[in-house]
């Protein structure tokens, strides 16, 4: 099977991004997702507020804020970067089989 789009996203925190960081994807999904500074919800009928997270609240917006990322997007990078880290893999133990024969 290959990753394609279903129609979701999804909210990169400031942990996730680092760990997307590690394994060298960070700028690149940072270069495609938008920065979130805010999440407001409000009820449909009443318009009453039942969601104003304020990232700057917590200090950590200017440092890392936060990214909202296409669900398919995401997946695609890493599948990608997983493949690859495996062919890379693959040609250094085929590298070091020739070496050994």
């Amino acid at each position: 099977d290959v990753p394609r789009p279903v129609g979701s996203g999804l909210i990169l925190q400031p942990t996730g991004l680092a760990v997307l960081d590690w394994l060298s994807l960070g700028d690149n999904i940072r270069g495609l997702g938008a920065r979130i500074d805010r999440l407001h919800g409000t009820a449909s009928g009443s318009g009453k507020t039942v969601l104003d997270v304020r990232y700057e609240a917590w200090g950590q917006i200017a440092a890392m804020p936060c990214i909202g990322q296409l669900y398919s997007t995401f997946c695609m990078m890493l599948f990608w970067r997983l493949e690859f880290r495996l062919k890379k893999q693959a040609l250094s133990m085929g590298l070091m089989m020739v070496f050994l024969c």
